[in-house]
């Protein structure tokens, strides 16, 4: 009797995205590397003898490495990841060129002042850049509510939180923020760009997010045309146009212009063909699990993207999200939508401005009273 051994299956990487990937010097840079079939548990390193010390792989998910680092310097390093699960190695090449770049100056919305007695209009920002994330820290820290409130939006909770608290992970430059002052604030956004293609990722139900400025290889892209999006699932596989719509936009419309983004101007909601730097828009995720947004550098050809060469996915239970949820309200955190602006009282804690009128209104009925006890003694 002969015993056969079954040789054991190799794991298989899945490249879908380029392997020649741009950097860019002091921006994060990160490439999701993603494992299908196989036997058994698998293992992963980086085997190259030139790999560069700002470089590291970080597991993030069963099959799922992230490939990632902060180039110190400017050059060009091919790495090779290896899978293995005991039999054979499967090897994934990948190029990095890092380049140098120089500060890209962003402009941010017009941000209306609040009055020194009411209310102040809410104003959408992006934080864009690593320097524009230190920009609002700093530009908030120590203001009173009543000069001043942020909000930014915990995709995880679907929950607003004001500054100092921050979402879940802690803020980036793709995150957008609302801000009401009625003081002119020193926020500079201006910093270094971050490498194309960029990926949002969404998490189910509503994300309050930007696309910071975009180094293409050329230049660096600032404004940002809704037809260069593409949609992936959370392991990077494409999505075609029908689940584009689907999880984006209104299921079953067919009409991709439902997936577009969503603007606040100051007084409503409104939905844009182009994104720009250093504004802060709603995106919506009908879905149960995360999707990946990626910014890239084409124009997606229609005929591909109608899914003659993107299979379509199975089905998956979706949800309409409706519109995005209105500014922070003066009671609250949360809102339905409204065609009315929405504008914050900056007054003291919880209560409001509201409140510390009404205050002030019983002290000095208060004083009069008193004094009307003395001039008739």
């Amino acid at each position: 009797m002969t015993l056969q051994v079954k040789p054991i299956v190799p794991p298989i990487w899945v490249s879908r995205a380029s392997n020649n990937s741009l950097a860019i010097v002091g921006s994060p840079w990160d490439y999701l590397a993603v494992i299908t079939g196989g036997d058994g548990p698998v293992a992963s390193t980086l085997a190259s003898s030139t790999i560069p010390a700002w470089l590291s792989l970080v597991p993030v998910a069963p099959g799922r490495w992230l490939v990632t680092g902060r180039p110190s310097e400017a050059g060009s390093w091919n790495i090779l990841l290896r899978a293995s699960n005991g039999g054979a190695a499967s090897d994934l090449p990948l190029t990095i060129n890092a380049l140098a770049a120089a500060t890209t100056p962003i402009s941010k919305p017009e941000v209306t002042l609040g009055s020194t007695t009411g209310p102040a209009p809410y104003t959408a920002i992006c934080l864009a850049t690593d320097d524009g994330v230190a920009a609002w820290r700093a530009a908030l820290s120590g203001k009173d509510s009543m000069q001043a409130r942020g909000f930014a939006w915990d995709a995880t909770s679907q929950a607003y939180v004001e500054f100092p608290a921050e979402p879940a992970g802690g803020l980036t430059p793709f995150h957008a923020v609302f801000l009401a002052t009625r003081l002119a604030l020193d926020l500079n956004l201006d910093g270094l760009p971050r490498p194309m293609p960029a990926v949002l990722t969404l998490k189910p139900g509503w994300n309050f997010l930007g696309i910071p400025p975009l180094h293409d290889g050329t230049v660096v892209q600032t404004s940002h045309p809704w037809n260069y999006f593409t949609l992936q699932t959370d392991d990077t596989t494409p999505l075609n146009n029908s689940d584009f719509i689907n999880r984006l936009g209104t299921p079953g419309s067919g009409d991709r212009a439902t997936a577009r983004p969503w603007l606040w101007n100051g007084a409503t909601y409104e939905q844009v063909d182009t994104l720009v730097s250093g504004t802060g828009y709603w995106f919506k995720n009908n879905s149960a699990s995360d999707v990946r947004l990626l910014r890239g550098s084409e124009i997606i050809p229609a005929p591909a993207f109608a899914g003659a060469f993107i299979a379509a996915q199975p089905q998956v239970a979706l949800a309409d999200r409706g519109q995005p949820p209105a500014p922070p309200g003066n009671a609250g955190a949360e809102g339905s939508f409204s065609d009315a602006a929405q504008e914050p009282d900056l007054g003291g804690g919880s209560c409001g401005l509201g409140s510390a009128s009404a205050g002030l209104f019983l002290l000095l009925m208060l004083f009069l009273r008193l004094h009307l006890r003395g001039t008739t003694r």
